[in-house]
């Protein structure tokens, strides 16, 4: 088990650091909230004219396990469960 960037090729039972940065008007600014993170794969047999890029939720975590490292900087530690990330390929957040 290793702790990854989303871009460092995470496997199953990695953790993923997901980050966010946020700024308004070229400067970094902090959020009042963050409800939820969605985590959704893309599948491409999931695709129709409503939903084109085939989303299927896989999971939601709530806005409380996100952590503020720096005004506007936002981080979520993922598991990469292998009960749900079952699917090799695409996945946003």
């Amino acid at each position: 088990m290793a702790t990854k960037s989303r871009y460092q090729n995470p496997c199953i039972n990695d953790t993923v650091q997901l980050q966010m940065f946020v700024y308004n008007s070229n400067n970094t600014a902090s959020l009042q909230n963050i409800e939820k993170v969605d985590i959704y794969y893309l599948d491409p047999s999931q695709a129709v004219e409503s939903n084109p890029d085939g989303r299927v939720l896989m999971e939601s975590i709530p806005g409380s396990n996100v952590t503020t490292v720096d005004t506007g900087e936002y981080q979520l530690d993922l598991f990469l469960d292998p009960a749900i990330y079952t699917n090799t390929g695409r996945y946003i957040d």
